[in-house]
């Protein structure tokens, strides 16, 4: 996944983080890939966060 910073294109602003994929099992259904996706942004979010926060303090 990636996170970036809007503007006034969709899915053009500066990259801000990038965060691995999850695994797609053939028995899978949305709902489980759906939980799998979910830590991955929560994850993701907080380390972007984190991030932006360490460049405004530099």
């Amino acid at each position: 996944m990636t996170i970036l910073f809007v503007d006034e294109e969709y899915d053009r602003g500066p990259i801000l983080h990038q965060a691995g994929g999850v695994p797609v099992y053939p028995n899978d259904t949305p709902e489980k890939i759906a939980a799998r996706v979910i830590k991955v942004e929560h994850r993701a979010y907080s380390e972007a966060v984190q991030i932006w926060l360490n460049k405004q303090t530099k």
